[in-house]
Formats: structure tokens, C-alpha cells, sequence
């Protein structure tokens, strides 16, 4: 058998544990953060679309 056949022979047995027992709330937690982000990116783009009239910011 090799090691990944015994969850503890590699000494990572409580690592994936712990990564299996939380994952679904860490997925879907990141999940709602990425909708988040990417709502917020939509709308910036929209803004830039229908706002041709944006000047560039001069930089001192």
C-alpha cells in the first residue's frame, strides 16, 4: 500500500481532517467574497462605460 492509502502515514491525518470538516464553510464563505468583488469590479466597469467624460487624474 502506499502512503497515501494510510491518512496518518505522511503525518498530515489531522491537516486533512481539519480541511474536510471546515472546507464547506471556508468554500462558501470565499464563494459569497468573490460575488462580492466581482459585483463591485462590475460596476466600476459599467461606471467607466457610461462615463466617457472621466478625465485621468494628474498625479503632482
Amino acid at each position: 500500500m502506499s502512503n497515501i492509502d494510510h491518512n496518518n502515514d505522511d503525518g498530515l491525518g489531522e491537516y486533512r481532517l481539519a480541511l474536510a470538516t471546515q472546507a464547506p464553510e471556508n468554500s462558501l464563505s470565499k464563494q459569497e467574497k468573490r460575488a462580492e468583488l466581482r459585483s463591485r469590479f462590475l460596476n466600476v466597469l459599467e461606471y467607466l462605460k457610461t462615463n466617457q467624460t472621466i478625465s485621468p487624474i494628474e498625479l503632482d
